[in-house]
């Protein structure tokens, strides 16, 4: 168990257009905020991170702790940096891929 990364991570889900028609295009926080935490090895205890991050980079992130190469088709990107606050360049804004 001294290897073992555990990732828990949640759906915002659908909130059934009870709050606008706009589906989950909404700025109430159930829309914009989910879950997200990390721990194992190496991953420092009780790190927040504050910055925008998308289940997208989850993928490239465990790859990283992991210590594999992260192929360049991959779309997200490795949030390790943020954990272990080592990463001044994250963008404000999600990566959109052609």
């Amino acid at each position: 168990m001294a290897n073992t990364v555990i990732a828990f991570t949640s759906d915002h889900g659908c909130h059934f257009k009870t709050r606008n028609p706009e589906y989950k295009r909404s700025c109430h926080e159930s829309s914009i905020r989910i879950p997200m935490v990390i721990a194992g090895p190496n991953i420092p205890q009780g790190t927040v991170v504050k910055q925008l991050v998308s289940l997208i980079d989850l993928p490239p992130t465990l790859l990283d702790i992991a210590g594999i190469d992260i192929p360049e088709t991959f779309a997200g990107r490795s949030m390790l940096g943020l954990i272990k606050r080592r990463v001044d360049d994250w963008p404000e804004e999600g990566i959109c891929s052609d």
